[in-house]
């Protein structure tokens, strides 16, 4: 699947948390994963208590909780909200004595990608500048953001993209930080003076330097830190301006 790592993560992690909380005398969970017709099923299945009608029904809503004062009640809210985001769904089967089931439900890589396609077909990209002295991170993400149909200019050096940038419009700049002589916070600069609007993005292996006033002062929209997952790079353009006219 395509997908925020992250994310994902959490939801599976506050499923099984869930199972767990449902056995306390112990009992067994399984989780299984299967493709079947340009969807990704994956299962977790726990031989705990299982709930009522009643509960089954509002395990979703916001602040709904069995835990008492120990849950927040946001757990399975939250997941919701992922797999939705991820256009997905989830689907639960539990009765009381019989143990819960979750069924998390995510179109497949290339059914998601097929719906991306058609997506940029129909409502052109915005212009991304990517800009990094490093070649391999910098051909990485330009690979990732032209394989899924998006307008990409490269720029090894901040000198290099400062000169694109007096020439032309972007409206959405990725950039490395920690640049010999024209740094990152110099390209942004440059991609300000040319698109106030611009959407900034930062990557960098040195996020835990960055502030929240160097955030502010600059206007950075997202900072990525390296190592990162093609998700990360793709999640942020969601948020990113289409061009507003051809060059």
């Amino acid at each position: 699947v395509m997908g925020n790592a992250p994310e994902l993560i959490e939801v599976f992690t506050n499923m099984i948390l869930n199972a767990v909380d449902a056995m306390p005398e112990g009992g067994d969970i399984t989780l299984t994963a299967v493709r079947e017709s340009g969807r990704v099923v994956a299962t977790v299945r726990d031989t705990g208590s299982g709930m009522i009608p009643d509960v089954r029904r509002r395990i979703f809503d916001p602040f709904f909780t069995t835990k008492g004062m120990q849950g927040t009640g946001l757990g399975l809210s939250v997941s919701y909200g992922i797999i939705e985001r991820h256009g997905g769904s989830i689907e639960v089967d539990s009765e009381p004595g019989r143990g819960t089931t979750f069924r998390v439900i995510l179109p497949a890589r290339e059914v998601y990608e097929k719906r991306l396609a058609r997506a940029r077909a129909s409502h052109p990209g915005p212009r991304i500048l990517v800009v990094d002295d490093e070649v391999d991170v910098l051909e990485l993400i330009v690979e990732i953001l032209r394989a899924n149909g998006f307008q990409v200019t490269s720029a090894q050096s901040g000198p290099e993209a400062a000169e694109l940038l007096e020439r032309r419009t972007f409206d959405v700049v990725y950039t490395d930080l920690k640049m010999e002589d024209f740094t990152g916070w110099d390209v942004v600069r440059a991609a300000r003076r040319g698109n106030p609007d611009v959407f900034v993005v930062v990557v960098t292996a040195w996020g835990g330097q960055v502030s929240d006033e160097d955030i502010r002062k600059f206007g950075i929209n997202a900072l990525i830190a390296k190592p990162f997952q093609e998700s990360d790079i793709l999640d942020l353009l969601t948020d990113a301006e289409p061009p507003s006219d051809p060059e």
